[in-house]
């Protein structure tokens, strides 16, 4: 059991072995790590990595947005890593540091027992993985998601004694790699601020439309028959009434994880059912993506592009009866709509959807999300329309819902995330807009008066590629480089800080390990330009304040106000 031991344990003890002349015989019978296809693996022993299973099949469940072990061991364990800069190691080892090496020991130790209580806390998980494909852990916890759908098909397709199609040739990969289908309806938002905002939300959109409408490989037709279903934007394509063996598999998953879930609702802290549920869910949401794979056995063109009509068409249904019944809707995309009450109260809201829903097939349903007492749009980089997929929102208690920010992406300074989620609850939850403008005037000049601590200055880059590849030389090839000089092994995947020092120069020569820079020490102008500015500009215009304003510059005058 490990923690990203495919990435960096396992590769890392081999290469130390090869070069120390040892041979590192852990499989059966004698046998040695092997690492092809990016995995480690030992003849006769089962390897987990967690962080890819955690990866592949929790992600969307997690909070965190990073997959280091003390984010995920935080959030699944409420443990932490210990707190120590594993760069001190090459100097404590080399001077025999003795106090400073128990440090380490306390800090591997403590990675052990994170990654062993985590093993644990997802076993149950692992495990109805396992009984789904019938496949080793080894093996599951490695796998995407088209993997988990085809074996759990192939399964099916022995019980149902159906035949097991091939898998694609050459050819054919290259035809389906080069087609793609049009995707979901996305209305797109005006920017601004809201109050009153409620959220639908289609249930298992896409799986719900597949086993509804029949729409799998086996019940397409070519030309048309009696009983079939069409698609809504194209004529020419037709799938029989008669259930489908992939969509009647799917109606099964999706049964079942109804069953699940009554049974949860009376025994809520069964581990067991929380993870059948998990997994159905993942098995259910997964196939149309299996549908359209260019690897799959059961690809489905004509299914994968009614499967998204048939989307376009319910999602802009709903919308023009939202409108009709004298809601305003704001944002739209793929499942979800919003809207505001404009006037109407929650309970009209949820007659609203109960009148849609008696109208869907037996399948589908549309789920009233949640009441949002205000929430904002920010507008794109250019034009006034809203950015699709950048909005946050404010809950009934307070807490926030943020898509899109810089406070849930990487590359971000914790500073540029402070200040971001600060302005964000000052304007959406306390409906502060004066106090959030003066709160980011001020973090510029404290910025500006070196009073800002270097810790919150600290930017963490992921090396994609070794090296040696990199065309682009950016602040991050420079550290890693540093780095490496030092004699810490740096390899894909490895993560890098770095805080941009002051002085002249292009950006990356002045990108400086954080342990080499002195308090303040730190490019203020950089960190307000490309940091703090960035995160705050467009949400701080909804309030009427521009860049101009927050530099002390006064407000930006147009052209119009010369004529």
């Amino acid at each position: 059991i490990g923690y990203y031991s495919d990435g960096f344990d396992f590769p890392y003890v081999k290469e130390r072995a090869k070069i120390n002349k040892v041979r590192l015989e852990l499989g059966y019978n004698l046998a040695e790590i092997d690492n092809k296809y990016e995995q480690a693996s030992m003849y006769g022993v089962s390897h987990i990595d967690i962080l890819k299973f955690i990866r592949r099949t929790m992600s969307t469940s997690l909070k965190t947005n990073s997959f280091k072990l003390d984010e995920v061991a935080n959030e699944l364990l409420g443990e932490k890593k210990v707190d120590i800069d594993i760069n001190d190691l090459p100097k404590a080892w080399d001077n025999d540091n003795n106090k400073k090496l128990n440090e380490f020991i306390k800090y591997n130790l403590q990675d052990t027992k994170l990654t062993y209580d985590l093993f644990f806390k997802i076993y149950s998980n692992l495990l109805e993985m396992v009984n789904i494909t019938g496949l080793i852990p080894g093996d599951v916890c490695r796998m995407g998601y088209s993997q988990f759908v085809e074996w759990h098909i192939i399964r099916q397709s022995r019980v149902q004694n159906e035949v097991v199609l091939r898998k694609p040739r050459h050819h054919e990969l290259e035809q389906r790699m080069s087609t793609r289908i049009k995707g979901a309806f996305v209305f797109e938002p005006e920017a601004g601020i809201y109050d009153d905002i409620i959220v639908f939300d289609f249930r298992s959109l896409y799986p719900s439309i597949i086993t509804s409408h029949n729409l799998s490989l086996g019940a397409y037709h070519k030309e048309p028959r009696s009983s079939v279903n069409v698609n809504p934007e194209d004529e020419d394509m037709w799938f029989s009434e008669k259930p489908g063996f992939l969509s009647g598999i799917l109606k099964e998953i999706i049964k079942l994880r109804t069953k699940y879930k009554k049974e949860l609702k009376k025994d809520s802290k069964n581990l067991f059912l929380k993870a059948k549920v998990e997994a159905l869910k993942i098995l259910a949401n997964s196939f149309y993506g299996y549908t359209i794979f260019y690897g799959s056995r059961w690809y489905s063109l004509e299914s994968g592009e009614t499967t998204t009509s048939f989307s376009r068409h319910y999602i802009q249904d709903v919308i023009a009866k939202a409108e009709k019944s004298g809601f305003k809707v704001i944002y739209s995309d793929t499942d979800s709509i919003f809207l505001i009450l404009k006037g109407k109260t929650q309970k009209d809201a949820h007659d609203f959807v109960d009148k849609i829903n008696s109208k869907l097939p037996e399948m589908m349903e549309l789920e009233y999300e949640e009441h949002y007492p205000k929430g904002l749009f920010v507008s794109m980089k250019e034009g006034k329309g809203g950015a699709k997929k950048r909005y946050a929102l404010c809950r009934e208690d307070g807490s926030l819902k943020i898509t899109g920010f810089e406070s849930v992406r990487g590359n971000t300074s914790p500073i540029a995330k402070e200040v971001q989620e600060k302005i964000l609850d000052l304007i959406l939850h306390k409906k502060e807009e004066k106090e959030a403008f003066d709160y980011v005037k001020k973090i510029i000049q404290d910025l500006k008066d070196k009073k800002v601590e270097n810790d919150k200055l600290i930017i963490i880059t992921r090396i994609s590629k070794p090296i040696n590849q990199y065309d682009s030389i950016g602040p991050q090839v420079v550290v890693a480089k540093k780095m490496m000089k030092q004699g810490i092994h740096i390899r894909a995947g490895s993560r890098v800080k770095y805080i941009i020092k002051e002085g002249s120069g292009i950006i990356r020569d002045k990108a400086e390990l954080p342990e080499e820079l002195k308090q303040g020490d730190y490019d203020a102008n950089y960190y307000i330009e490309n940091q703090v500015i960035p995160a705050v500009e467009r949400i701080l215009e909804l309030c009427g304040y521009d860049k101009d304003q927050l530099l002390g510059k006064g407000k930006q005058t147009g052209l119009g106000n010369f004529f």
